[in-house]
């Protein structure tokens, strides 16, 4: 099933910050903090490490299939730096 998602994007922005509200003891991420480590725990049944291009784009079609709240991008920067043509 090989379909375009609308507004890839803004939904790649918006993966960069979706998590669950249940707790693992698996791993702890930065949920829109300045600080290095968060002490949050959070849970999800696919984390891709990595917000660029290859990550972005996993995550949007993973959480197309699965759904909302079960796809966590891990991305350690803090900005972004637009890159066309970096396929």
């Amino acid at each position: 099933m090989n379909r375009r998602l609308p507004g890839a994007f803004n939904q790649c922005h918006r993966l960069l910050f979706a998590v669950n509200n249940h707790a693992t003891p698996a791993f702890s991420t930065r949920f829109l903090s300045t600080s290095r480590v968060n002490h949050q725990r959070q849970e999800c049944q696919v984390l891709v490490v990595g917000g660029g291009t290859g990550g972005c784009a996993m995550a949007a079609k993973l959480s197309s299939r699965l759904g909302s709240n079960k796809v966590i991008v891990l991305e350690p920067e803090e900005k972004h730096y637009y890159q066309p043509m970096s396929l």
